[in-house]
């Protein structure tokens, strides 16, 4: 489909365009900044009392890490103070290319500090994001861990899509249900996945949201 169109929405990092709202009206797939734009309302908005403990590493940043040279990730890691966070998240794509958009799959990768691990919750399981997952991780353990240590990739069961387009909607819906389980009064009583009806308000609960912050 087509990109651009007049600004909708300016929101810290973010900008949104009409070509993005028109992504969330179909079954199409999510682009990074619809995802960007999730990460920036989930760490200014719903969770900026927590801010402190989450990173939420943007899409765009997130392929640095794969694709970029190692040796140039040391200054951007170090302003993301990620060695600070309790948790990380981190949306996988499959794309190859550091500088162009594309792929055909996202997943979600998350490193908890407390017990050194990382877990890939991927709603097509069996997907080559398992590989792409296993890299990122690979290339962050040396800035968040000591020298020579190493962490296991854990593939964590979650709701599986039912088609080939809402895998960016398992990302956003899985990261806030994280944190929630994370931050809640009671998470004994929150689950720690998105469920399926969730996933399926997704689209118009975030245009809802761009709407609300678009009136402000």
């Amino acid at each position: 489909m087509a990109f651009g169109g007049s600004i909708v929405l300016s929101y810290h990092d973010s900008l949104l365009r009409e070509s993005d709202l028109k992504i969330l009206c179909g079954p199409h797939w999510l682009n990074d900044n619809l995802i960007g734009f999730w990460f920036q309302y989930l760490e200014h908005d719903l969770y900026r009392e927590n801010a402190n403990q989450i990173g939420f590493i943007s899409p765009e940043v997130t392929q640095f890490i794969k694709l970029g040279v190692v040796e140039d990730l040391q200054n951007t890691l170090s302003s993301l103070n990620i060695t600070s966070k309790e948790l990380l998240f981190l949306p996988i794509n499959d794309c190859s290319f550091q500088d162009s958009p594309g792929g055909s799959h996202w997943s979600l990768l998350v490193y908890r500090a407390s017990f050194h691990i990382f877990e890939h919750y991927d709603s097509h399981t069996g997907s080559v994001n398992r590989l792409h997952a296993e890299n990122v991780a690979k290339i962050l353990t040396p800035f968040i861990l000591e020298k020579g240590a190493e962490v296991e990739v854990l593939e964590m069961e979650c709701t599986q899509q039912q088609n080939g387009f809402d895998c960016g909607l398992h990302v956003i819906c899985n990261t806030e249900a994280l944190c929630r389980k994370q931050f809640a009064n009671n998470p004994n009583h929150v689950s720690d996945i998105a469920s399926p009806e969730s996933v399926r308000r997704a689209r118009s609960d975030l245009r809802n949201i761009i709407y609300s912050l678009q009136k402000k």
